[in-house]
This record gives C-alpha cells, sequence and structure tokens, in this order.
C-alpha cells in the first residue's frame, strides 16, 4: 500500500492508488492544509448564506441587487457607448502585351553630349515583324482591411472632498489585413495589323502600340482576360502567388478606471487612473509570430 506523508490533524478517507504519492508530495499536502484552516470557516458561511439564498429563491423571491449599493445605482450616471467598423479594398495589377523578335541585330553608340544613336535589323514600328502576342497579367493583387471597434464607458459625479468623478470603460478592436494576388498568361493566334499605330520618337527606334486597348484585348484574348477567376496558370506562377500572399490578425482590449479631482489643476486631475490592456498579432502563412503584451499604470 502507498504510504503518504500527511500533515498533523489531516486524514485521507479515500483510496490511495499507485501513482498518487507523485502527486499529493508532502508540499502540495502542507499547503491544502495551510488554506483550509485559514479560510475554511468563511467557506461554511458562505455555502450556509447559499443554502439560505436559495431556499428564498424556492419561495418565489426574485434576484435583486445588493441593498447597501443602492446609492451607487441611483446615482448620475452617464453611458457612452462607440460602435464602428471599416472595411476598405484596394487592388492593383500590371498588364502588359508582349510580342517578341528573336536573332534581331541590334546596334547603338554614346557619341557624348548626352547623345544615344540606336540602330535595330528590323523595322521596329512594324507589328508583322514580331512574333503572336501574349497577354501578361503580373500580381492582380488585392488588400482587405477589416477593422471593428467597440467601447463602453460609464461616468459620475460623487459627493467627495477629494474626488469630483468616476469613470470605467472598456474598449475591443479586431483588426484583419490581407494580401493575396493572381497572375497569369494568356496567348493568341494574332491581332489584325489595323489595331496598331507606329509610334516615332526622335532619337529613339520607332515602336508600336495599339489604337483601342481594351476592345482589341477583349477581341483578341475575350471578354475575361482580366478575370482572375477561371484562368489556367502555369506551376511558378501558381508558387510565386502564394508566397506573396499574406494576412495579419490584430486584437486589443482594454480597461480604463479613473477618479478625477477638482481641487488640482488640470494636468494632474486624473489623480488616480489605472489602465490594462491586451493585444496580439500574427501573420500567415509564410511568417507566423504572436505577441501578447499586458501593462498596469497607476497615476498619483
Amino acid at each position: 500500500m502507498t504510504q503518504l506523508t500527511l500533515p498533523a490533524g489531516m486524514q485521507i478517507t479515500g483510496d490511495i492508488k499507485p501513482g498518487y504519492e507523485t502527486i499529493l508530495v508532502p508540499e502540495a499536502l502542507a499547503l491544502v492544509a495551510k488554506l483550509t484552516r485559514e479560510f475554511e470557516p468563511r467557506r461554511q458561511q458562505l455555502l450556509a448564506v447559499r443554502v439560505e439564498r436559495a431556499k428564498k429563491l424556492d419561495a418565489g423571491e426574485r434576484p435583486d441587487f445588493l441593498a447597501e449599493t443602492a446609492h451607487i445605482r441611483a446615482g448620475d450616471w452617464k453611458i457612452a457607448a462607440d460602435l464602428s467598423t471599416s472595411h476598405a479594398r484596394r487592388g492593383s495589377a500590371w498588364r502588359d502585351l508582349r510580342q517578341s523578335a528573336f536573332n534581331v541585330p541590334v546596334t547603338w553608340s554614346f557619341p557624348g553630349d548626352e547623345v544615344q544613336n540606336y540602330s535595330v535589323g528590323i523595322d521596329s514600328g512594324k507589328a508583322s515583324n514580331f512574333g503572336a502576342p501574349s497577354l501578361y497579367v503580373d500580381n492582380d493583387g488585392h488588400v482587405k482591411d477589416k477593422l471593428n471597434a467597440v467601447s463602453l464607458s460609464a461616468s459620475r459625479p460623487v459627493d467627495s472632498s477629494i474626488v469630483s468623478r468616476i469613470k470605467v470603460g472598456v474598449r475591443a478592436t479586431d483588426r484583419e489585413k490581407s494580401y493575396h494576388q493572381t497572375t497569369w498568361t494568356l496567348n493568341s493566334t494574332g491581332i489584325p495589323a489595323s489595331a496598331y499605330e507606329t509610334i516615332n520618337v526622335d532619337g529613339y527606334p520607332a515602336f508600336f502600340g495599339l489604337k483601342d486597348w481594351d476592345s482589341t484585348i477583349a477581341s483578341a484574348f475575350g471578354p475575361n482576360a482580366f478575370n482572375p477567376n477561371g484562368q489556367k496558370q502555369e506551376d511558378w506562377q501558381i508558387q510565386n502567388d502564394a508566397l506573396a500572399g499574406w494576412k495579419v490578425k490584430e486584437r486589443s482590449s482594454s480597461a480604463l478606471r479613473l477618479a478625477a479631482s477638482a481641487l488640482l489643476p488640470h494636468s494632474v486631475a486624473d489623480l488616480m487612473s489605472s489602465w490594462w490592456s491586451r493585444s496580439s498579432r500574427r501573420r500567415l502563412p509564410m511568417v507566423s509570430a504572436i505577441a501578447d503584451s499586458a501593462s498596469a499604470m497607476l497615476f498619483v
């Protein structure tokens, strides 16, 4: 049978099974004995009050506030509450049409005085000298920022030679910010020559552009060319998009207790004040960090 070393006056009436001695060590039993000797009379008193209270409730008495705190509830309390929410979204995308020509000789020279001379082995202002067009939609990114906040406070004047007003309050915020992007490429068999225009700039080779970007892209690549839903992505695009995405969650809460005095200058009118707050932040998916903080301040 497992033997325990008990403090003087302590008895254990239940079965002591193997392994209990690792929990019921002498130090733990001594603490139980100390707490029992110190608080047992008060515990029994509260249990007796609970029994009497249960009898009154069973007889039909309704729960109510304590009579000795009636003067506080009857005071001139002022309640202030605020509920706010903000949902913001922001999007951006880089869209470009690319046509390539390979094995084209290019020469340039810099004679000085900020003069630059270029020479291209083909007519660079003619789209037919280049390959089939491809539409690249890079980093079609979207940021979402949601912020919800609520605050509640109560204050009342008091009749005191020192303290003139007391105030208590709580505030909580919940914010979530995230970013995701989608990158894809679309190919086309061709764009008619009539859709292009040649652009000449002094000192540079000619280049070409689309006369009507939106209508030409819709005609060559379809009306949903810029819609990320249902687009086929290459493996490297999927990986890059996943690595670029992130989400941050931040929650904070605070409580305020204030006693103000009309006898002191305004700068030190907050005679007694305590503040408590807690916040946490987490970033996903690539980086995960949790920071919790709690602090208390007392101004005297």
